[in-house]
């Protein structure tokens, strides 16, 4: 074969739940095989792992891997040449990264004998162990420190002071750009602890608590120079923060307590005091009567939409325009002539009015009475003064249409339907006429009339 390549390494970023990583043939390897547990070699094959978090695992080899700590590579087709197939022991974390890397041994295999035949095969597997060998070197020094060409020949870059000497000391550069060992404090030090500085260990640093109000200049110390929740309650003195403290505006929605649903801040204690949560009541009867709560704007508009409707006037009234007769010599309803209502309130007056046209044929007197469903109204308290509502016509309106007035009011003390009506009667060979005269003609000056009964609800 030969190295088209030039790298010995390729990263993938496993899915969740991956255990195999396929290596293309721009990676062939020689030794498929040889399992080096010392140096975590599956043949030619290293696996380091990076997990999300940034911890880094060399993955140990082994012919049956366990867990995910162990790998092992089949190469593929049975050739190294052709790459291969990594499998991890257990499925691996969403984002970790595994790096497959070729680590040819530095060695040559390949023993070339004085006046022996030259193995084309071998050979060239020799000089491709050479530039694996040589692109896995390549791949270290990508990642060491490097220094520019132009430097000077006279720079040194080596440390030649043992172990002992130059422990405890920093890796730096000289005055001249050499690189050399520098102590952590050049010579004798001290510090003034008055400013807030100690000396521990040969290290200078600020002690705890050293840096008081003295030290920090007005307006130094911003929001770019504390992390976020640095400061908390014990570092805030005890009414430390006032309104001067506090900007304009700086104590958001977001930085005030959370409240309690259907509550709103305020104060119903009566005198001065903290905000409180009052409660905000959404009843559209506003029956829990409460003096220290709000109602929502829902419940003011569907009582107050209920209050009107429940006060408009409970008014109705029946026109009887046709004419009407009787020859009944007991009370017998009026047709039609009656009006229904429902008081809203039990407590409520009903103011009943009524207007009626009407006359007799006879000589004797026809009566009407007015009823409250199947009760004739009387007024009055006691029996001595109680009188019925009644109407009388005379015989002598036989000619004529007599107008009957009614205007009184009833206590029925009820929600319940109630009806008012009248009803009538006449003597033997009477007849009793509504809403014409007697003759009832065409030229007849009286003409014909109407009646009307009205029943209101007068609110208590």
């Amino acid at each position: 074969m030969a190295l088209s390549g030039t790298t010995n390494k390729i990263t993938f970023t496993a899915v969740a739940g991956q255990t195999q990583f396929t290596v293309p043939s721009s990676i062939p390897f020689f030794d498929a095989t040889t399992i080096d547990t010392a140096n975590k070699k599956f043949g030619d094959i290293k696996v380091t792992k990076e997990s999300a978090a940034g911890v880094i695992t060399q993955l140990t080899p082994d012919a049956t891997p366990a867990d995910g700590t162990e790998f092992k590579i089949d190469a593929t087709n049975g050739d190294p040449a052709q790459g291969c197939v990594v499998t991890i022991g257990a499925g691996a974390t969403l984002n970790d990264k595994y790096t497959v890397e070729r680590d040819v041994a530095y060695t040559q295999e390949y023993d070339l004998q004085g006046g022996a035949t030259i193995d084309p095969t071998a050979l060239n597997k020799a000089l491709d162990r050479v530039v694996a060998q040589n692109q896995q070197q390549n791949d270290e020094f990508t990642r060491t420190i490097t220094f520019p060409v132009t430097d000077a020949d006279s720079i040194t870059y080596n440390v030649d002071t043992s172990a002992t000497d130059r422990a405890g000391k920093l890796l730096g550069f000289d005055s001249s750009g050499n690189v050399t060992e520098l102590a952590q404090i050049s010579g004798s030090a001290s510090v003034d602890t008055s400013r807030g500085l100690q000396l521990v260990n040969n290290q200078v640093g600020v002690k705890d608590d050293g840096i008081t109000n003295a030290f920090i200049a007005n307006d130094a110390v911003d929001t770019a120079q504390i992390a976020d929740d640095a400061v908390e309650q014990a570092q805030i003195a005890d009414n430390a923060v006032g309104t001067s403290q506090i900007a304009n505006g700086a104590i958001t929605k977001a930085k005030i307590e959370d409240v309690t649903n259907m509550r709103v801040l305020g104060n119903t204690s009566g005198s001065d005091s903290a905000p409180q949560e009052v409660s905000v009541l959404d009843e559209d009867d506003m029956d829990s009567n409460d003096a220290e709560a709000l109602a929502t704007q829902q419940s003011i508009k569907a009582y107050v939409d209920n209050e009107i409707n429940l006060y408009k006037p409970n008014i109705n009234q029946t026109v009887v325009s046709a004419t009407k007769s009787s020859t009944s010599t007991s009370f017998a309803d009026i047709t039609d002539l009656n009006v229904a209502i429902t008081p809203k309130f039990s407590n409520s007056k009903i103011r009943v009015t009524a207007m009626l046209n009407a006359t007799i044929s006879g000589d004797d007197i026809g009566l009407i009475q007015t009823f409250r469903d199947t009760t004739q109204i009387a007024l009055g308290d006691t029996a001595g003064s109680r009188s019925r509502v009644t109407f009388q016509i005379e015989p002598s309106d036989n000619q004529h249409i007599v107008c009957l007035n009614l205007d009184f009011l009833d206590s029925p003390n009820t929600t319940d339907e109630i009806t008012y009506k009248f009803k009538w009667k006449v003597s033997t060979n009477d007849t009793i006429y509504l809403n014409r005269s007697y003759t009832d003609s065409d030229t007849d000056d009286y003409g014909r009339t109407i009646s009307t009964i009205t029943a209101e609800e007068i609110y208590q």
